[in-house]
């Protein structure tokens, strides 16, 4: 569990890092097609994060 854990919250670090990349990029989008693909790109992050840490809050409830 413990090594689920990890791996978990080992994703959570990268998508926190493609979550400032593609915020950066947000700044710099020049048209409205790449500004709505950004949008959805930094949604789709946020609720995977959001997953995983229900997934690991899951985890820790369960162990003894």
């Amino acid at each position: 569990m413990k090594q689920a854990i990890k791996v978990i919250e080992k994703r959570i670090e990268l998508l926190n890092k493609e979550l400032d990349k593609k915020d950066k990029d947000f700044e710099n989008c020049e048209m409205f097609s790449d500004h709505e693909f950004l949008s959805n790109d930094l949604a789709n992050i946020e609720l995977e994060i959001i997953e995983l840490q229900k997934a690991i809050k899951i985890l820790n409830d369960t162990i003894v």
